[in-house]
């Protein structure tokens, strides 16, 4: 159990609620939470959400978009995602600071920066 949803293997993984109702079908890989973000795993992928929005879906169905190949949690509420050649730099409430691109973000304790790279020159 995780908060007030349930999270029940039957061959994959999927969300109940307390009371058995599905706020996830059972598609999934994995599903497991780092920091304040939920993460789905399907066929090599990850999608990010949070629990709030998890919780919003009942009844609506959950919207996911597997965008992610990999990520690196910065703190918390701040990850880097990661899929091919491009990075982004996520806040929990899935709006980016940093949208995705062809550049390099670096977690710093302080604060993230980007370094882009352009064809030929590098543009910090």
């Amino acid at each position: 159990m995780i908060g007030r949803i349930l999270k029940v293997r039957k061959g994959k993984w999927g969300l109940l609620t307390l009371l058995c109702d599905e706020l996830a079908p059972f598609w999934y890989d994995d599903i497991f939470i780092e920091g304040d973000f939920w993460f789905f795993e399907k066929d090599g992928l990850m999608a990010i959400t949070s629990g709030e929005e998890i919780l919003d879906s009942y009844g609506k169905g959950l919207d996911l978009e597997f965008k992610f190949e990999d990520y690196e949690l910065v703190d918390d509420q701040t990850l880097i995602g990661f899929r091919d050649d491009r990075e982004c730099l996520l806040k929990s409430d899935r709006s980016f600071l940093v949208p995705w691109g062809i550049h390099h973000i670096f977690p710093d304790p302080h604060a993230g920066y980007v370094k882009e790279y352009k064809i030929g020159r590098a543009h910090v």
